[in-house]
Protein backbone atom coordinates (compact mmCIF):
# COMPACT_ATOMS: atom_id res chain seq x y z
CA UNK A 1 0.00 0.00 0.00
CA UNK A 2 1.23 3.34 -0.55
CA UNK A 3 2.18 5.93 1.63
CA UNK A 4 0.27 8.27 0.47
CA UNK A 5 -2.60 9.20 -2.05
CA UNK A 6 -2.71 11.04 -5.16
CA UNK A 7 -5.60 13.33 -4.25
CA UNK A 8 -6.31 16.95 -5.07
CA UNK A 9 -4.82 19.07 -2.53
CA UNK A 10 -7.86 21.29 -1.57
CA UNK A 11 -9.30 17.84 -1.21
CA UNK A 12 -7.44 16.75 1.16
CA UNK A 13 -7.21 19.95 3.51
CA UNK A 14 -10.73 19.13 4.33
CA UNK A 15 -11.04 17.97 8.24
CA UNK A 16 -13.34 15.07 7.44
CA UNK A 17 -10.54 13.56 4.52
CA UNK A 18 -7.71 14.58 7.27
CA UNK A 19 -9.50 12.59 10.28
CA UNK A 20 -9.83 9.58 7.50
CA UNK A 21 -6.67 9.46 6.14
CA UNK A 22 -4.72 9.92 9.24
CA UNK A 23 -6.14 7.51 11.18
CA UNK A 24 -5.84 4.47 8.44
CA UNK A 25 -2.37 5.29 8.31
CA UNK A 26 -1.77 7.55 5.07
CA UNK A 27 0.30 10.31 5.27
CA UNK A 28 -0.66 13.50 3.63
CA UNK A 29 2.46 15.28 3.82
CA UNK A 30 3.33 15.51 0.23
CA UNK A 31 -0.37 17.16 -0.75
CA UNK A 32 -0.19 19.52 2.38
CA UNK A 33 2.97 20.76 2.91
CA UNK A 34 3.41 19.61 6.36
CA UNK A 35 3.44 16.05 8.50
CA UNK A 36 0.08 15.38 9.78
CA UNK A 37 0.17 12.13 11.36
CA UNK A 38 2.59 9.19 11.86
CA UNK A 39 2.89 7.11 9.17
CA UNK A 40 2.00 3.90 8.78
CA UNK A 41 2.18 0.97 6.25
CA UNK A 42 -0.82 -1.76 6.99
CA UNK A 43 0.95 -4.37 4.87
CA UNK A 44 3.64 -4.41 7.03
CA UNK A 45 2.61 -2.69 10.35
CA UNK A 46 3.38 -4.73 13.57
CA UNK A 47 2.58 -3.58 16.96
CA UNK A 48 5.44 -2.77 18.99
CA UNK A 49 4.53 -4.58 22.24
CA UNK A 50 6.69 -7.68 23.51
CA UNK A 51 4.93 -10.90 24.13
CA UNK A 52 4.25 -10.48 27.86
CA UNK A 53 2.87 -6.99 27.14
CA UNK A 54 0.59 -8.47 24.33
CA UNK A 55 -0.50 -11.06 26.73
CA UNK A 56 -1.27 -8.79 29.17
CA UNK A 57 -3.23 -6.64 26.79
CA UNK A 58 -5.01 -9.19 25.94
CA UNK A 59 -6.49 -10.61 29.38
CA UNK A 60 -7.50 -7.15 30.30
CA UNK A 61 -9.44 -6.46 27.29
CA UNK A 62 -11.12 -10.09 27.07
CA UNK A 63 -11.97 -10.11 30.89
CA UNK A 64 -12.59 -6.22 31.79
CA UNK A 65 -16.17 -4.97 32.55
CA UNK A 66 -17.11 -1.58 31.15
CA UNK A 67 -16.20 -0.06 34.90
CA UNK A 68 -12.90 -1.57 34.71
CA UNK A 69 -12.25 0.15 31.67
CA UNK A 70 -13.11 3.42 33.21
CA UNK A 71 -10.35 3.20 35.53
CA UNK A 72 -7.65 2.85 32.85
CA UNK A 73 -9.27 5.71 31.43
CA UNK A 74 -10.68 4.36 28.97
CA UNK A 75 -13.98 6.42 27.66
CA UNK A 76 -17.61 5.28 28.28
CA UNK A 77 -17.73 5.09 24.45
CA UNK A 78 -14.73 3.10 23.81
CA UNK A 79 -15.46 0.84 26.40
CA UNK A 80 -18.64 0.10 24.74
CA UNK A 81 -17.16 -0.64 21.20
CA UNK A 82 -14.44 -2.73 22.97
CA UNK A 83 -17.48 -5.18 24.81
CA UNK A 84 -19.26 -4.89 21.57
CA UNK A 85 -16.04 -6.09 19.44
CA UNK A 86 -15.51 -8.59 22.12
CA UNK A 87 -19.04 -10.28 22.18
CA UNK A 88 -18.98 -10.69 18.99
CA UNK A 89 -15.65 -12.32 18.26
CA UNK A 90 -16.08 -14.31 21.60
CA UNK A 91 -12.52 -13.24 22.56
CA UNK A 92 -9.63 -11.17 20.95
CA UNK A 93 -7.02 -13.46 20.09
CA UNK A 94 -4.45 -10.40 18.99
CA UNK A 95 -4.13 -6.85 19.67
CA UNK A 96 -4.06 -6.49 15.27
CA UNK A 97 -8.53 -7.35 15.80
CA UNK A 98 -9.12 -4.39 17.45
CA UNK A 99 -8.85 -2.63 14.41
CA UNK A 100 -11.80 -4.40 13.29
CA UNK A 101 -14.41 -2.67 15.44
CA UNK A 102 -16.30 0.41 14.52
CA UNK A 103 -14.20 3.83 14.51
CA UNK A 104 -10.81 2.48 15.64
CA UNK A 105 -7.65 3.24 13.90
CA UNK A 106 -4.42 2.40 14.59
CA UNK A 107 -4.03 5.61 16.56
CA UNK A 108 -7.01 4.57 18.54
CA UNK A 109 -5.52 1.04 19.46
CA UNK A 110 -2.25 2.54 20.06
CA UNK A 111 -3.61 4.62 22.76
CA UNK A 112 -5.96 2.04 24.72
CA UNK A 113 -2.90 -0.36 24.27
CA UNK A 114 -0.96 1.79 25.80
CA UNK A 115 -3.43 2.61 28.73
CA UNK A 116 -3.77 -0.64 29.29
CA UNK A 117 -0.09 -1.30 30.11
CA UNK A 118 0.65 2.13 32.08
CA UNK A 119 -2.55 2.29 34.58
CA UNK A 120 -2.49 0.02 37.36
CA UNK A 121 -6.11 -0.15 38.93
CA UNK A 122 -7.39 -1.62 42.40
CA UNK A 123 -10.02 -3.47 40.71
CA UNK A 124 -8.22 -5.47 38.31
CA UNK A 125 -7.49 -9.12 39.56
CA UNK A 126 -4.31 -10.81 39.24
CA UNK A 127 -3.51 -13.49 36.49
CA UNK A 128 -3.50 -16.23 39.32
CA UNK A 129 -6.65 -15.20 41.13
CA UNK A 130 -8.34 -14.78 37.20
CA UNK A 131 -7.39 -18.12 36.75
CA UNK A 132 -9.16 -19.10 40.06
CA UNK A 133 -12.36 -17.12 39.09
CA UNK A 134 -12.40 -19.44 35.61
CA UNK A 135 -12.19 -22.71 37.28
CA UNK A 136 -15.09 -21.77 40.07
CA UNK A 137 -17.40 -19.81 37.41
CA UNK A 138 -17.42 -22.73 34.80
CA UNK A 139 -16.49 -25.98 36.75
CA UNK A 140 -18.49 -25.38 40.20
CA UNK A 141 -21.02 -22.96 39.18
CA UNK A 142 -21.72 -23.35 35.53
CA UNK A 143 -22.87 -26.64 34.38
CA UNK A 144 -22.31 -27.67 31.38
CA UNK A 145 -19.95 -25.60 30.26
CA UNK A 146 -20.31 -22.77 28.33
CA UNK A 147 -18.12 -22.70 25.03
CA UNK A 148 -17.23 -19.47 23.19
CA UNK A 149 -19.39 -20.13 19.96
CA UNK A 150 -22.56 -20.19 21.97
CA UNK A 151 -21.43 -16.58 23.46
CA UNK A 152 -20.38 -15.51 20.29
CA UNK A 153 -23.95 -16.55 18.52
CA UNK A 154 -25.83 -15.55 21.34
CA UNK A 155 -28.44 -12.69 20.44
CA UNK A 156 -30.70 -13.50 23.76
CA UNK A 157 -30.90 -14.80 27.05
CA UNK A 158 -33.50 -16.26 28.71
CA UNK A 159 -33.50 -16.88 32.92
CA UNK A 160 -36.12 -18.89 34.38
CA UNK A 161 -37.17 -19.16 37.40
CA UNK A 162 -39.80 -22.38 38.09
CA UNK A 163 -42.22 -22.93 41.39
CA UNK A 164 -45.00 -24.48 42.32
CA UNK A 165 -46.89 -21.81 41.94
CA UNK A 166 -45.68 -19.78 39.16
CA UNK A 167 -43.32 -19.13 36.65
CA UNK A 168 -41.05 -16.19 35.97
CA UNK A 169 -38.75 -15.26 33.22
CA UNK A 170 -36.22 -12.16 32.45
CA UNK A 171 -35.37 -11.73 28.74
CA UNK A 172 -31.90 -10.28 27.96
CA UNK A 173 -30.22 -9.24 24.75
CA UNK A 174 -26.47 -9.69 23.73
CA UNK A 175 -25.64 -6.89 25.20
CA UNK A 176 -27.05 -7.14 28.88
CA UNK A 177 -30.20 -5.05 27.89
CA UNK A 178 -33.61 -6.18 29.53
CA UNK A 179 -35.63 -6.26 27.02
CA UNK A 180 -39.10 -8.19 28.74
CA UNK A 181 -39.78 -9.89 31.68
CA UNK A 182 -43.08 -12.12 32.56
CA UNK A 183 -44.80 -14.42 34.76
CA UNK A 184 -47.06 -17.20 34.52
CA UNK A 185 -49.05 -18.98 37.15
CA UNK A 186 -48.80 -22.92 37.26
CA UNK A 187 -50.66 -24.87 39.40
CA UNK A 188 -52.59 -23.66 42.26
CA UNK A 189 -53.82 -24.72 45.92
CA UNK A 190 -56.89 -26.09 44.79
CA UNK A 191 -55.65 -27.77 42.04
CA UNK A 192 -54.97 -31.56 41.82
CA UNK A 193 -51.63 -32.36 41.06
CA UNK A 194 -52.06 -35.30 38.88
CA UNK A 195 -49.50 -35.69 36.04
CA UNK A 196 -52.14 -35.54 33.06
CA UNK A 197 -52.74 -32.01 34.38
CA UNK A 198 -49.25 -31.04 34.71
CA UNK A 199 -48.26 -31.71 31.49
CA UNK A 200 -50.79 -30.09 29.50
CA UNK A 201 -50.41 -26.22 32.14
CA UNK A 202 -46.46 -27.27 31.24
CA UNK A 203 -47.21 -27.20 27.52
CA UNK A 204 -49.44 -24.20 27.33
CA UNK A 205 -46.90 -22.14 29.58
CA UNK A 206 -44.07 -23.37 27.38
CA UNK A 207 -45.93 -21.98 24.46
CA UNK A 208 -46.08 -18.04 25.48
CA UNK A 209 -42.24 -18.37 26.80
CA UNK A 210 -40.10 -15.87 24.78
CA UNK A 211 -37.71 -18.18 22.45
CA UNK A 212 -34.49 -17.19 23.17
CA UNK A 213 -30.60 -18.63 22.16
CA UNK A 214 -29.72 -19.60 25.61
CA UNK A 215 -31.76 -20.45 28.48
CA UNK A 216 -30.47 -20.46 32.04
CA UNK A 217 -31.80 -21.39 35.70
CA UNK A 218 -30.64 -22.29 39.30
CA UNK A 219 -30.14 -26.00 39.60
CA UNK A 220 -32.14 -27.65 43.15
CA UNK A 221 -30.69 -31.11 42.69
CA UNK A 222 -30.37 -31.21 46.74
CA UNK A 223 -32.81 -33.04 48.10
CA UNK A 224 -31.61 -33.66 51.57
CA UNK A 225 -33.67 -31.73 53.43
CA UNK A 226 -36.23 -33.88 52.56
CA UNK A 227 -35.61 -36.71 54.51
CA UNK A 228 -37.35 -35.38 57.25
CA UNK A 229 -40.05 -33.62 55.33
CA UNK A 230 -43.45 -33.79 55.88
CA UNK A 231 -45.38 -35.77 53.49
CA UNK A 232 -47.33 -32.90 51.85
CA UNK A 233 -43.58 -31.16 51.31
CA UNK A 234 -42.35 -34.51 49.51
CA UNK A 235 -45.16 -34.20 47.17
CA UNK A 236 -44.45 -31.09 46.13
CA UNK A 237 -41.03 -31.43 45.47
CA UNK A 238 -41.13 -34.50 43.63
CA UNK A 239 -44.08 -32.44 41.64
CA UNK A 240 -41.57 -29.36 41.39
CA UNK A 241 -38.88 -31.59 39.34
CA UNK A 242 -41.50 -33.33 37.13
CA UNK A 243 -42.48 -29.70 35.98
CA UNK A 244 -38.95 -28.87 35.62
CA UNK A 245 -38.34 -32.00 33.25
CA UNK A 246 -41.28 -31.47 31.29
CA UNK A 247 -40.80 -27.83 30.75
CA UNK A 248 -36.43 -28.81 30.10
CA UNK A 249 -37.76 -31.43 27.29
CA UNK A 250 -39.93 -28.95 25.39
CA UNK A 251 -37.07 -25.92 26.04
CA UNK A 252 -35.09 -28.61 23.85
CA UNK A 253 -37.44 -29.20 21.15
CA UNK A 254 -37.73 -25.87 20.20
CA UNK A 255 -34.10 -25.47 19.61
CA UNK A 256 -35.06 -25.89 15.76
CA UNK A 257 -32.22 -28.57 15.26
CA UNK A 258 -29.55 -26.74 17.65
CA UNK A 259 -27.24 -29.49 19.06
CA UNK A 260 -27.70 -30.42 22.45
CA UNK A 261 -29.70 -27.30 23.13
CA UNK A 262 -28.44 -24.55 25.17
CA UNK A 263 -29.55 -24.68 28.46
CA UNK A 264 -27.40 -23.84 31.45
CA UNK A 265 -27.21 -24.37 35.23
CA UNK A 266 -26.48 -22.41 37.94
CA UNK A 267 -25.57 -23.92 41.48
CA UNK A 268 -27.94 -21.61 43.83
CA UNK A 269 -24.52 -20.38 45.80
CA UNK A 270 -23.72 -18.04 42.56
CA UNK A 271 -26.91 -16.12 42.99
CA UNK A 272 -26.96 -15.83 46.67
CA UNK A 273 -23.18 -14.89 46.98
CA UNK A 274 -23.30 -12.01 44.39
CA UNK A 275 -26.68 -10.64 45.29
CA UNK A 276 -25.96 -11.10 49.16
CA UNK A 277 -29.76 -13.11 49.66
CA UNK A 278 -28.96 -15.69 52.63
CA UNK A 279 -29.46 -14.71 56.18
CA UNK A 280 -28.94 -17.06 58.81
CA UNK A 281 -28.51 -19.81 56.17
CA UNK A 282 -31.96 -18.92 54.96
CA UNK A 283 -32.48 -17.70 51.05
CA UNK A 284 -34.21 -14.38 50.81
CA UNK A 285 -36.35 -13.08 47.69
CA UNK A 286 -34.78 -9.67 47.75
CA UNK A 287 -37.83 -8.08 46.28
CA UNK A 288 -36.39 -4.44 47.63
CA UNK A 289 -32.71 -5.12 45.59
CA UNK A 290 -35.16 -6.31 42.55
CA UNK A 291 -37.07 -2.82 42.36
CA UNK A 292 -33.63 -1.07 43.15
CA UNK A 293 -32.10 -2.70 39.84
CA UNK A 294 -35.17 -2.48 37.87
CA UNK A 295 -35.08 1.54 37.86
CA UNK A 296 -31.51 1.41 36.81
CA UNK A 297 -29.96 1.72 40.25
CA UNK A 298 -26.33 1.46 40.81
CA UNK A 299 -26.74 -0.54 43.82
CA UNK A 300 -23.70 -3.38 43.92
CA UNK A 301 -19.88 -2.53 43.14
CA UNK A 302 -19.72 -4.96 40.75
CA UNK A 303 -23.05 -4.52 38.52
CA UNK A 304 -23.69 -2.16 36.57
CA UNK A 305 -26.80 -0.09 36.00
CA UNK A 306 -29.25 -2.33 34.46
CA UNK A 307 -30.49 -0.88 30.90
CA UNK A 308 -33.88 -0.75 29.88
CA UNK A 309 -36.68 1.06 28.02
CA UNK A 310 -39.45 2.72 29.88
CA UNK A 311 -41.81 0.39 28.89
CA UNK A 312 -40.31 -2.54 30.41
CA UNK A 313 -39.83 -0.85 32.82
CA UNK A 314 -43.60 0.30 33.58
CA UNK A 315 -44.43 -3.38 32.72
CA UNK A 316 -42.54 -4.65 35.59
CA UNK A 317 -44.18 -2.26 38.27
CA UNK A 318 -47.09 -2.71 37.13
CA UNK A 319 -46.95 -6.57 38.27
CA UNK A 320 -48.46 -7.58 41.52
CA UNK A 321 -46.07 -7.43 44.46
CA UNK A 322 -46.03 -11.40 44.95
CA UNK A 323 -45.42 -12.11 41.46
CA UNK A 324 -42.93 -9.50 41.41
CA UNK A 325 -41.16 -11.83 43.87
CA UNK A 326 -40.68 -14.65 41.30
CA UNK A 327 -39.45 -12.01 38.70
CA UNK A 328 -37.00 -10.61 40.78
CA UNK A 329 -35.13 -13.98 41.07
CA UNK A 330 -34.92 -14.92 37.49
CA UNK A 331 -33.64 -11.40 37.32
CA UNK A 332 -31.05 -12.26 39.90
CA UNK A 333 -30.13 -15.62 37.88
CA UNK A 334 -30.18 -13.80 34.60
CA UNK A 335 -27.73 -10.92 35.37
CA UNK A 336 -25.56 -13.21 37.69
CA UNK A 337 -25.14 -15.51 34.51
CA UNK A 338 -24.46 -12.64 32.12
CA UNK A 339 -22.04 -10.83 34.09
CA UNK A 340 -20.11 -13.83 35.45
CA UNK A 341 -20.05 -16.38 32.13
CA UNK A 342 -21.06 -13.96 28.86
CA UNK A 343 -19.46 -10.85 30.52
CA UNK A 344 -16.87 -12.30 31.92
CA UNK A 345 -17.26 -9.47 34.91
CA UNK A 346 -13.93 -9.52 37.00
CA UNK A 347 -15.43 -7.59 39.64
CA UNK A 348 -18.73 -10.27 40.33
CA UNK A 349 -15.64 -12.93 40.05
CA UNK A 350 -13.67 -11.58 42.66
CA UNK A 351 -17.00 -11.31 44.90
CA UNK A 352 -17.64 -15.06 44.45
CA UNK A 353 -13.70 -15.67 44.96
CA UNK A 354 -13.46 -13.36 48.67
CA UNK A 355 -17.54 -14.29 49.48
Amino acid sequence: MSSYLTIPRKFLQRPAVLYVLQNHGFSTKEHTGKQTTKVYDLTQYEFSYSAEETQRILEILNHSSEEAFFEFKITKGMAKKLIKGRSQLGTFQNVSQLLNIDGFGLKNVENICDKVLNEKPSQILKEEEFVQSKVLIFKKLVKPRVEPQIIKEMETLLAIDVMVGGLSWTLLDRHGVLIDVGYEELLSKGQRFDAPKIYDKMVSVARRIPKADVFVWEERANYGYLQKAPLGSIIIAMKLAQMRGILTALLDIRQEGKKGGNLFYLRDILVSKLFNLKVGGERICGLNLADQIMQSEKILDWLPPLELNNETQEKYFSIDKVQRKYISTSLFISLAFYQTVIENNVLSHKVLIEG
